[in-house]
């Protein structure tokens, strides 16, 4: 138990102690009982009064409970927000990381190294729906797509990193988004198919 709990149990066993005390010396003693109404007015009013204490000590008890319990579920709602916002931070540094570096491969004609850092972009972009960057995303992928075929070359990938990008391509909310790029994808020659 709490100290402000046994401080008032305290409290309450002194009092009643005290009445009964009171009650039963009264009792004992030969002399009559003179109740007048001033007397019995003053002992109502400090009953109630005491009453009205002991209320208000037990509202206080309780009310520091039920502060501490809404204290407790604002901090744990405050510390996943703050979580969830740093995570998101994070993965916005990171998509945009990609994004500058797949269009530096595309200003270097490196193609494939743009295409597939391009589609980890998107992936993130669209996981923590920033679809501004998203379509931006997107529009240099299809470029970078364009541009490879242009150049008559060929992309071959990595079944490890084809799986990761099938993967986070599913996450897309346009399904014909998601049906271009999983057929683009699918389509990539293997690193496995190349060196044979």
């Amino acid at each position: 138990m709490k100290s402000p709990n046994v401080l008032s149990l305290i409290a309450v066993a002194i009092s009643a102690g005290a009445v009964i005390t009171v009650l039963c010396v009264r009792c004992n003693s030969d002399t009559d009982w003179d109740f007048d109404f001033y007397g019995t007015l003053i002992g109502v009013l400090s009953l109630l009064v005491t009453l009205l204490v002991g209320w208000q000590i037990f509202q206080t008890i309780t009310m520091k409970d039920e502060v501490k319990k809404i204290i407790f579920t604002v901090k744990s709602t405050l510390e996943d927000n703050i979580k969830a916002e740093i995570d998101k931070a994070k993965k916005y540094a990171y998509a945009s990381g990609k994004d500058s570096f797949a269009i530096s491969m595309f200003e270097s004609k490196l193609f494939g190294l743009s295409i597939t850092s391009f589609f980890e972009a998107i992936i993130v972009w669209a996981e923590i729906q920033d679809d501004e960057n998203l379509r931006k995303s997107v529009s240099h992928l299809d470029s970078a797509i364009d541009a490879l075929k242009k150049a008559k070359e060929e992309l071959s990938i990595d079944e490890e990193l084809r799986t990761n990008l099938l993967s986070g391509i599913v996450k897309l909310s346009d399904k014909e988004l998601r049906l271009k790029y999983t057929k683009y994808i699918t389509g990539l020659k293997s690193t496995n198919d190349s060196s044979q």
